[in-house]
């Protein structure tokens, strides 16, 4: 048995693909689920230690559901495209990008590009000046300091990094809710996957794509799950409707979400500048 063999899905037939991407939306679903009921029992008995590593684990598994529809929301003939999209998968970065652009809601495709490549940066600059440390990529040093304790090494010393001694937890609902509308609305069902393909069909993208677009093709998929009978009509609600509706956000396959590299002496120069020009704009010493 071997693991991480989701790129084998493209020496298959479109049919046979789609046929195993609904298994695995379907199991991504109900792991999403457990474990945001379990994050809310843990923020209930006062456990934010255990809550916010229960959710750091769901937020990604949702991200996964969400990176798996963008596949679908892609040219099957595109093999680059799918390639692409399909490493993301296995990308804790990628992976918590796509939770970040999920919390929000965006005007367009080009404000998700930007914001998001500004958290791809393995490096960046922070503190009272805004440029006093350097620190590691924010979106995975926040993940891996929910989840372990490891000794790191700072431009000043070495010391032990992990979860705070009093920290605060809560437990995201916008994305389990989401993964829930969409697979009771039926879009994460095999029909369901069909109907989204032919949709997104010669569909195309750009940074300027407004939000009312993508709307516009959430409406017409999700009445074509109506239609087509393909919703959970003993549970699905109104919500789940309007969930879909307003925050199924643009496809990201275009995006890149590798990090960034980016160099700690130029961020030492940059700093330098920066805080040269502070002393002399506050105390007149010359920069």
């Amino acid at each position: 048995m071997e693991p991480r063999r989701l790129k084998a899905i493209l020496q298959l037939p479109v049919k046979r693909r789609f046929d195993l991407i609904a298994e695995g939306l379907e199991a991504l679903t109900r792991q999403v689920a457990r474990l945001h009921e379990d994050a809310k029992h843990l923020v209930r008995l006062e456990r934010p230690h255990g809550a916010g590593i229960v959710e750091a684990f769901f937020l990604e598994e949702a991200a996964k559901v969400l990176i798996l529809l963008d596949l679908v929301r892609t040219d099957p003939q595109d093999g680059k495209s799918w390639s692409t999209q399909i490493s993301w998968f296995y990308s804790h970065l990628a992976r918590c990008l796509y939770a970040t652009a999920y919390q929000g809601s965006p005007a367009s495709l080009g404000e998700v590009r930007r914001y998001l490549d500004t958290l791809r940066e393995s490096h960046y600059l922070d503190g009272p000046n805004d440029v006093d440390w350097i620190f590691r990529n924010q979106p995975i040093s926040e993940r891996e300091r929910v989840l372990y304790v490891d000794l790191v090494e700072t431009e000043d010393e070495l010391l032990w990094w992990g979860p705070s001694e009093d920290p605060i937890c809560w437990v995201s609902g916008r994305l389990p809710e989401l993964v829930s509308s969409l697979a009771r609305m039926g879009i994460t069902s095999r029909d369901g996957l069909d109907m989204v393909s032919a949709a997104w069909k010669n569909v195309s993208i750009n940074d300027s794509t407004p939000w009312w677009d993508i709307r516009r093709m959430n409406s017409q998929v999700l009445q074509s799950m109506i239609d087509g009978n393909l919703y959970d009509e003993a549970s699905a609600t109104k919500d789940d409707f309007n969930t879909v509706l307003n925050h199924w956000i643009f496809p990201l396959q275009t995006l890149d979400l590798s990090e960034k590299k980016v160099s700690i002496e130029d961020l030492k120069r940059k700093r330098q500048r920066v805080l040269e020009q502070y002393m002399y704009e506050e105390w007149g010493y010359p920069s």
